[in-house]
């Protein structure tokens, strides 16, 4: 598996070499950590209210489904008093996310401290000077950078999701009614069906724990040092967790496995108590 992943790899990572001068499958890890650190000059009333504001959700979503309601209460109770959820916003120029992509934030500010042609050499070093002058403001707030540490997490549970009718309606017109009608509930099962599959791999990590089962933790370690990376130096956005779906599909069904034995013994034992009830409420003797 190793060998077959530098096989793919290598070739593009030696292009980047050439083209931007950094050996690797891909480049500017210093605006993303740079974007992070900007998400760290949050106030901590701001980072309370994150925690509603990252709730898993979806744009189209009904107001009538109750756990995008829950998420619309929450961030009620949570908001913050100075700013509310503006800064959230990624077109706000003055939120977090849009200066340090345009490189006018505190990060893009610090480097130009650091190194002040920083903007003018190529994009190895662009990266360079952004991850040490981010990497000086994470420092400077790592009480704060914990905390996001843990809204990003939160944040890293959802899987995007899209409207079904984007789905439903090309089906129903390229195929009929008849036969397009039944994408429309797939959808939605898949779209909420996702959100079990987190729950399952950590019942599986358990089992792997006490079981000492080798096997199981190195299936669990990529998605989990995946999980931990993108929660800890990124904003986290949804779409980076897609990579980890199918593998967290495997793990589900390897739980559902394990505690599918379990299951039929409680069946089982809820079937022999319930006789044991019954026959004690009969009369004694078999009389009428």
């Amino acid at each position: 598996l190793v060998l077959a992943a530098w096989a793919l790899t290598l070739p593009w990572m030696a292009r980047n070499a050439v083209e931007v001068g950094h050996f690797g499958i891909s480049g500017r890890g210093g605006e993303v950590l740079a974007v992070r650190a900007e998400y760290s000059r949050m106030t901590w009333p701001e980072i309370r209210g994150a925690f509603a504001y990252y709730l898993p959700h979806s744009a189209s979503t009904p107001s009538s489904v109750p756990f995008h309601g829950f998420r619309a209460l929450a961030m009620r109770w949570l908001e913050p008093e100075t700013f509310g959820y503006a800064r959230f916003d990624r077109d706000n120029p003055r939120g977090f996310y849009k200066p340090a992509m345009s490189m006018a934030g505190d990060a893009a500010e610090r480097a130009s401290r650091i190194a002040p042609g920083w903007r003018s050499g190529g994009q190895a070093t662009i990266d360079a000077v952004l991850k040490r002058a981010a990497a000086d403001l994470i420092r400077e707030d790592w009480l704060k950078h914990m905390a996001l540490t843990l809204v990003f997490a939160e944040r890293g549970l959802a899987f995007p999701t899209h409207g079904c009718s984007t789905l439903t309606d090309p089906a129903d017109q390229r195929f009929g009614r008849l036969i397009g009608w039944p994408v429309g509930p797939a959808c939605r099962l898949a779209r909420y069906g996702t959100m079990l599959v987190w729950p399952f791999a950590g019942l599986l990590a358990v089992a792997a724990w006490r079981r000492r089962d080798a096997s199981l933790a190195l299936l669990l370690l990529p998605a989990a040092w995946s999980y931990g990376v993108h929660a800890a130096a990124t904003d986290y956005i949804p779409r980076y967790s897609l990579p980890l779906l199918p593998v967290l599909v495997v793990a589900t069904a390897l739980a559902v496995h394990e505690l599918a034995p379990r299951a039929d013994r409680g069946v089982a034992r809820l079937g022999t108590l319930a006789l044991d009830a019954v026959r004690r409420r009969l009369p004694a003797g078999g009389g009428r």
